[in-house]
């Protein structure tokens, strides 16, 4: 849900399954996960559609006005910064992963948020 979210296309089901195993088995976290499939695009994805979905994927429901606009502002301060997508990305997602409803998500699926 969060791939095709993001990307607007499903996941292969080889990479689903490869991280379906690894969070399940905790040999990785959901930040790990979102870094790993969302990196190798930032350059041509737009901020805000990640956020929606990555709450759109996660919470099943849009970001309100507070939480988009602090995800943008943690992901752009970082980038002017450092100047580097990649970096600014991690960055937001760490924060977004520390989101209460995101740890309960993740208790529930019996999965690591970070």
């Amino acid at each position: 849900s969060i791939y095709s979210n993001i990307f607007n296309r499903p996941i292969e089901h080889d990479i689903l399954n490869k991280w379906v195993n690894m969070l399940a088995t905790k040999q990785s976290n959901l930040c790990d996960f979102l870094i790993n499939i969302i990196s190798p695009s930032i350059n041509s994805l737009n901020i805000v559609t990640v956020i929606r979905g990555l709450y759109l994927g996660v919470l099943k429901r849009l970001p309100n006005m507070n939480e988009n606009s602090k995800l943008v502002s943690i992901f752009n301060n970082d980038l002017r910064e450092y100047g580097a997508r990649d970096r600014a990305l991690k960055k937001m997602l760490q924060v977004f992963v520390k989101n209460t409803s995101v740890k309960r998500y993740c208790s529930r699926l019996k999965i690591d948020n970070i």
